[in-house]
């Protein structure tokens, strides 16, 4: 089941409302989200979290959260923190952003399978990030202001 929440300010109304999330509840929506900063930590029991059309800059994601699918699109976004030890994040949509590199704590994310970050600024990406995704099997980078990629050092043997 999809549940969306509109023009939430955590901040100033805080998270009572997420106790009347529906237990069923597969997909939460927050569309409008009324915080410069967001810390998934108060959904840390939701499979799939979405964030729409927001001017959230900064989204922190714990190790403890269930969430396997995070899409964030049409947002202010210029920072995410992926804490280490998050085995369950399969799926990581970023779109329509204001991210300028791709997140170094990405690397965190060893369950990540898909990958897409588009139509954001990102100049240089840093492919070594990805290198140790032994799950990953799409990356998506289409319409960014990519400009340079830096490529992992090989061993000499």
């Amino acid at each position: 089941m999809l549940c969306t929440i509109k023009k939430w300010a955590p901040s100033e109304e805080g998270t009572f409302l997420l106790a009347h999330i529906p237990n069923d509840t597969l997909i939460l929506k927050l569309s409008h989200l009324r915080a410069n900063t967001f810390s998934l930590a108060t959904l840390d029991k939701i499979m799939a979290i979405e964030i729409e059309r927001s001017p959230v800059k900064k989204v922190v994601m714990p190790s403890s959260t269930a969430t396997v699918r995070l899409k964030v699109s049409r947002t202010y976004l210029s920072d995410i923190a992926f804490v280490a030890g998050n085995g369950r994040l399969n799926f990581l949509t970023i779109t329509e952003s204001r991210l300028k590199t791709i997140p170094s704590t990405i690397v965190h994310l060893v369950a990540l399978e898909t990958v897409a970050i588009t139509k954001s600024p990102i100049e240089t990406v840093n492919l070594w990030l990805f290198s140790k995704l032994t799950r990953l099997y799409e990356l998506n980078l289409c319409s960014n202001k990519i400009l340079f990629l830096q490529l992992p050092a090989t061993a000499v043997g």
